[in-house]
């Protein structure tokens, strides 16, 4: 599974006028690209939030592979944007885009886990850890593997757990966990040095999902 993923703020003046255009317009423009399979947009909790900023939100758009998303390409797409669209995405304050591909995920035993779509995501609530590129690669992998992975297979919050890894930009390793209800607890993460993450792991709750037609 390959996903588009971006992380942005919006102040308050621009909010309404963006969440209007973006999930009135922009995802189901989207969604008739071809290949493009699913797409949903989360609210950050306000710790997730960008100083400059009074919202923040994460889009996520889902295809049967990265490949979707480089046929066109981010960089191709772009100069052929239309003035509206251009408009909108220069309100959003402190962008993080990239693009993943799932390298394994982790099932809990919840009722909520046996029910989740594999190739989807869209559980009520997600949480999203971004390792630092500065961290080595086997390090980041062996504790994925070793200690969050089985440590989060035992929780009854889980749903699925995935880590991901990102096809270009300098932090690559990311885990995507996804929870039906609100997240508790902060899990296996407060075990990890504090400098081994971009920023504290955000935690986010679905506004928005659709499938393509």
């Amino acid at each position: 599974m390959g996903i588009w993923l971006i992380y942005y703020g919006v102040t308050s003046e621009h909010h309404e006028e963006y969440l209007h255009w973006f999930e009135g317009q922009h995802i189901e423009e989207k969604l008739a690209r071809p290949g493009y399979d699913w797409a949903c947009h989360y609210e950050v909790t306000p710790q997730g939030v960008p100083d400059t900023a009074d919202h923040a939100y994460l889009a996520l758009f889902g295809a049967d592979s990265t490949r979707v998303f480089f046929d066109p390409s981010p960089a191709q797409i772009k100069p052929k944007q239309d003035e509206l669209t251009r408009t909108m995405i220069s309100y959003r304050v402190t962008p993080l885009a990239t693009i993943v591909s799932q390298e394994w995920c982790e099932y809990s035993a919840s009722p909520d886990s046996q029910q989740t779509t594999p190739d989807v995501v869209n559980s009520e609530y997600i949480r999203l850890g971004i390792f630092k590129h500065t961290v080595d690669d086997q390090t980041i992998v062996a504790w994925c593997a070793q200690d969050h992975f089985p440590k989060l297979a035992s929780s009854e919050e889980l749903v699925v757990a995935r880590k991901c890894l990102a096809s270009f930009g300098k932090n690559r390793h990311m885990v995507l966990e996804e929870y039906a209800s609100a997240i508790k607890s902060t899990g296996p993460w407060q075990e990890l040095p504090k400098d081994n993450l971009l920023k504290e792991p955000l935690t986010a709750k679905l506004r928005v999902f659709r499938r393509s037609s």
